[in-house]
């Protein structure tokens, strides 16, 4: 665990092309963390994911997923391994995009058995999708499986 919340810090040592499990109690500052970080994008795209919106963030993991695959296909022809490769050599322009989950301990049991989270996770932040997620206690993270926690980097406020 991380001990801050500083964007700046943040992607100094981890960069940008990460997905990102922000931990903190009430009023620590994960909402003001969050803006901050998609803030320093300028050409985004943000779906943002709040209440208990099972069938919303379903159908936007699926979405997502095609849209990974489109850019992939797209990569290979090109020969780029990534977007900022494929935005440098194409006439068509991707912009990133950020699936924003606040309280993502709400859906960890969905999270846990789809399928298309998983595939994400794994490949997606080459294309420009990332995920960006909070969660009030550190200690939710254990029902979070492995599998999709190793591919999140976790920020904490401690102080």
């Amino acid at each position: 665990m991380e001990k801050y919340f500083n964007v700046d810090e943040v992607i100094d040592e981890y960069g940008t092309d990460r997905n990102l499990l922000v931990v903190g109690k009430t009023g620590s500052g994960k909402t003001t963390f969050l803006r901050n970080y998609l803030v320093k994008f300028e050409d985004k795209v943000i779906h943002f994911v709040d209440k208990e919106e099972m069938d919303i963030l379903n159908n936007l993991l699926s979405i997502l997923k095609e849209r990974m695959e489109e850019r992939l296909e797209l990569f290979k022809e090109k020969k780029v391994t990534n977007l900022e490769g494929f935005n440098k050599i194409s006439p068509i322009k991707f912009k990133k995009e950020f699936l924003v989950i606040e309280n993502i301990d709400r859906y960890f049991d969905f999270l846990n058995k789809n399928k298309d989270f998983y595939t994400l996770l794994r490949q997606s932040r080459c294309t420009g999708i990332h995920f960006l997620g909070s969660t009030q206690r550190e200690m939710n993270l254990v029902r979070l499986n492995n599998k999709l926690r190793n591919n999140f980097i976790v920020v904490s406020n401690k102080s």
